[in-house]
């Protein structure tokens, strides 16, 4: 869908967004929206505010005129993203330690990882930390592997046990 010039401060706004939204994916005639209410059943996936907004919509709208102005068609779910953009901020902040140490910074300077030494909300920072966090996961579970089968080094001779437990 494209973008609108519609804040997301308030019911009202949600309610203009959803009139704009099914303009876009073509529900603006009665007709179609006769379709949708007695035919299907729409996921709506936002972050928390949406959700909580388009959810109070739904309330709002029980004593409507028609199914699909009740949006009885509408299942909303929580988006997962800012969850999980949050909780890799919180690993970052508890876990970033100091150069010498031990800590997500040494392991970023080891793995030749600029920009995340501190906390960013724009550009790619969370897409790189996300990949480094994943690079970091892995190399603990390889090491621990090396620790648990006995093996002395990283083949794929002795990785071949490995990837048939992360198969099953």
């Amino acid at each position: 869908m494209g973008i609108v010039n519609i804040p997301e401060a308030s019911y009202e706004d949600h309610d203009r967004l959803m009139e704009e939204w099914f303009k876009q994916i073509g529900w603006g005639e009665v007709s179609e929206r006769m379709k949708i209410a007695m035919k299907k059943v729409v996921a709506w996936i936002g972050n928390q505010l949406t959700v909580d907004q388009l959810q109070g919509l739904f309330k709002f709208r029980a004593e409507d005129e028609n199914s699909f102005e009740w949006m009885d068609w509408a299942v909303f779910i929580f988006g997962w993203l800012h969850l999980q953009i949050a909780y890799a901020n919180l690993l970052h902040k508890q876990y970033l330690g100091t150069p010498t140490g031990c800590g997500l910074r040494q392991a970023f300077k080891l793995l030749k990882c600029k920009g995340l030494t501190t906390i960013l909300t724009k550009g790619s920072f969370h897409h790189n930390l996300d990949e480094a966090l994943k690079h970091v996961a892995e190399a603990h579970i390889l090491e621990d592997w090396l620790v648990i089968s006995g093996a002395k080094d990283i083949y794929p001779e002795n990785l071949k046990s490995y990837k048939n437990l992360l198969r099953s």
